[in-house]
């Protein structure tokens, strides 16, 4: 049997402190030790309570305002593929070539190999300079397109977008039995006063036929009859813009048709020939063999070609050639 020694007597107990009451508790703890050293101490006084301040309940617009913006997640690769897969120009269906041609003169020498001028990095073959030989996408269309003095433009001189690998002549292997789909039209129509022709209807239906062609429009229209759009040329005149699409085969009516309807339902309604505002316009289509001078212009690049081929192997060549 266990017993418990006798306090002396005139001893003051002491609470025990229990130390399983949270840390917090103890200050009570302390505060009772104290008390029973001091029985004069004074009863600590209740806080009195303060009146709260009912404030007005915050609206769902003030939440939204003053919530901060989620940071972007710099991890997401995806997300920035996605983001610049969608701000970068989407390619065209064909690599295109931006050409410029001089008016024609007869008696300068024609070379169909192409060249460099000494003081230029311009390429120039038949008299054709080359622009850009990779029109690839929206983006350098129209660094071209609005780099052009189109309201300066010489007279006689032309400005075409043709296929890679594809010439604006009519002595082109590819163009020998095609034709062109013209569109004849006086420069300044719809232009304001003062701007020299400049985004009136010539150029403004040039810029509307170059997005259809470029983009593929075109060509769609008549990729069931087999045949295909190889380029556009928009040539400068004294008082009317000729706009030309070239196409490769000038004796395939079915595609004929199918075109012609492509580009005036592609066309803005104020543009298109033949109707309201486009009444003057002149508009058809014409077999590259039926133009004055394609017989000469023929003739004139087999003597080349047959020239360079004697520069270049001799006899023996020219005979292989034919």
């Amino acid at each position: 049997m266990t017993t418990t020694a006798a306090r002396p007597s005139g001893t003051t107990s002491f609470p025990t402190l229990d130390e399983s009451i949270p840390s917090r508790s103890r200050f009570s703890t302390f505060d009772n030790l104290a008390r029973s050293r001091n029985p004069n101490l004074p009863q600590p006084q209740a806080p009195t309570a303060t009146p709260s301040t009912t404030l007005p309940a915050a609206t769902q617009d003030d939440i939204q305002s003053r919530s901060r913006p989620p940071m972007p997640r710099r991890t997401s690769s995806a997300m920035h593929r996605e983001v610049l897969t969608r701000l970068r120009p989407l390619p065209f269906q064909y690599i295109w070539c931006a050409w410029h041609s001089k008016p024609y003169n007869s008696t300068s020498p024609q070379n169909s190999s192409p060249s460099t001028s000494p003081n230029t990095t311009e390429v120039t073959t038949n008299g054709l300079t080359l622009l850009s030989s990779s029109v690839k996408d929206i983006a350098t269309f129209y660094r071209i397109f609005n780099n052009t003095p189109w309201s300066s433009l010489p007279t006689r001189s032309s400005i075409h977008f043709f296929r890679s690998g594809v010439l604006p002549l009519w002595e082109d292997l590819a163009n020998l039995e095609g034709g062109c789909f013209v569109l004849k039209i006086r420069k300044d129509d719809g232009a304001s006063p003062g701007s020299s022709g400049e985004k009136g209807k010539a150029l403004r239906t040039w810029e509307e036929l170059c997005l259809l062609t470029l983009g593929g429009e075109l060509q769609a229209a008549i990729n069931e009859h087999g045949d295909a759009v190889l380029g556009l040329s928009y040539s400068s005149r004294v008082y009317h813009a000729v706009i030309s699409i070239w196409t490769k085969q000038g004796r395939n009516v079915a595609a004929r048709e199918k075109l012609g309807q492509a580009v005036l339902a592609g066309l803005s309604a104020d543009l298109r020939p033949g109707t309201g505002a486009g009444s003057g316009v002149e508009y058809y289509y014409k077999v590259h063999a039926d133009c004055a001078g394609f017989e000469e212009a023929v003739r004139e690049s087999r003597e080349r070609r047959g020239r360079e081929v004697l520069e270049k192997g001799g006899d023996e060549s020219v005979e292989s050639e034919s």
